[in-house]
């Protein structure tokens, strides 16, 4: 049987056989969400296609689900039509870098540049696609910056509850 493989954007490459469509899957070319078009016109995503072998898949994905979540291929890949993107893309950890710099700028904090830290982690792992990293660096950047802002107004309540108290015991 010869397959026809849709790209993104609208263009039908093939005949192929599925040994061509293997090649190109474990080139990257194609993806669990590409569209491959049978000899009787027939539409499937390459999931779902038997005899299919997904680059960077020890299984076939089974549900829309695995599917949504697929890694897209290169992005000259799918500059090219030929790749293939996630249906829906994880969202991206908060880095909570400006939150941590006004805590710098306040307080002036070593605690800060630890939250600091974190918060460049976080925006580089985002960027590298590793978002389950991203996301425990994100936590850990929200709890330093939340130690510095405790530190910082235990600091300031101090300096204005001391002069406060000598002020009341001198009243009396």
């Amino acid at each position: 049987m010869v397959y026809f493989v849709r790209a993104r954007d609208g263009k039908k490459y093939g005949p192929v056989t599925l040994d061509t469509l293997n090649r190109w899957a474990a080139e990257g070319r194609i993806g669990p969400s590409t569209t491959i078009e049978g000899e009787d016109h027939d539409q499937v995503l390459a999931f779902a296609l038997p005899g299919l072998k997904l680059r960077d898949c020890d299984r076939p994905v089974t549900s829309r689900a695995e599917l949504d979540w697929s890694v897209a291929g290169s992005s000259a890949q799918v500059a090219l039509g030929l790749g293939y993107e996630p249906l829906i893309k994880p969202a991206a950890a908060e880095t909570h870098l400006i939150k941590n710099v006004i805590h710098l700028v306040i307080g002036c904090l070593p605690i800060t540049l630890l939250a600091l830290v974190f918060s460049w982690r976080t925006d580089q792992q985002n960027r590298a696609g590793q978002f389950d990293q991203a996301a425990i660096s994100s936590d850990r950047a929200k709890f330093w910056g939340d130690v510095s802002l405790l530190t910082m107004l235990g600091l300031f309540l101090v300096w204005l509850g001391v002069p406060m108290i000598q002020a009341l015991r001198d009243w009396h």
